[in-house]
């Protein structure tokens, strides 16, 4: 139909997805009140002529519009950061456990070694030649079984003060509170930056719109017309009027 205008300078390279949404505009703009008036009484083709010519020239017609187009970019770069891993635990939380498992194990431990070497013990000492043997074994019983009884009655202690600060305090939902705070701060996180990168985007296309394409499509438009209006397909057409 025609060779694309000449226009001076190269704008911004634009990503595939933003290729699309240039074309796009340039859609929204041919169906435009300004454009469709001029376009009524222009030869037929004239904007399919303009849309080839602004999307031949996209990086160009789009100059005007680069620094929202740049801004979009940044926002669109900074999107993906993460932040902080979810369901994280302070370093005290781990001391906190091993404690509970020693004072289980312990109690439990120390009375099976108690009821071993009781057992022995006694045992031995029927024996005339293992007497002393058995006697020491009895006295070690006795003492294991002594370390179960403190172990236990300390174990049963730290029970009963940690249920009376939950009856007070309620039940504990620190972790529950951690991990659902945590996964709705990245969501949030990721909501903001999807919301940035929307009005970036919406900020572009507007700029787009308004002071790129709409000029260029009526600056050219004139020219496109006297191209369309020596297209093959008008002159048969005048010619059939005449």
């Amino acid at each position: 139909m025609g060779a694309s205008p000449a226009t001076g300078g190269d704008g911004p390279a634009f990503q595939p997805e933003d290729r699309a949404a240039f074309a796009e505009v340039v859609d929204e703009v041919l169906r435009s009140e300004p454009l469709r008036r001029g376009l009524r009484t222009a030869p037929e083709g004239t904007a399919a002529l303009l849309r080839d010519w602004a999307l031949a020239s996209a990086e160009d017609v789009a100059r005007p519009a680069a620094a929202e187009y740049r801004e979009l970019c940044r926002v669109r770069a900074g999107g993906g950061v993460a932040g902080a891993a979810p369901g994280s635990r302070t370093p005290g939380g781990s001391g906190g456990g091993l404690l509970a498992a020693l004072a289980v194990l312990v109690p439990l431990v120390a009375a099976a070694a108690a009821v071993i070497f009781l057992l022995l013990g006694y045992v031995l000492t029927l024996v005339e030649t293992q007497r002393d043997v058995g006697e020491s074994l009895v006295v070690t019983g006795w003492s294991g079984a002594a370390v179960a009884a403190v172990t236990s009655a300390a174990g049963m202690c730290r029970l009963l003060i940690t249920a009376r600060r939950h009856s007070k305090t309620g039940p504990r939902t620190d972790d529950r509170t951690d991990d659902g705070a945590a996964r709705s701060g990245t969501d949030g996180r990721a909501e903001a930056a999807r919301r940035r990168v929307a009005a970036a985007r919406e900020a572009w296309r507007a700029a787009l719109r308004d002071r790129a394409v709409l000029p260029y499509l009526r600056a050219r438009l004139p020219e496109a017309e006297r191209a369309s209006g020596l297209s093959p397909a008008n002159c048969r057409r005048g010619d059939g009027r005449r």
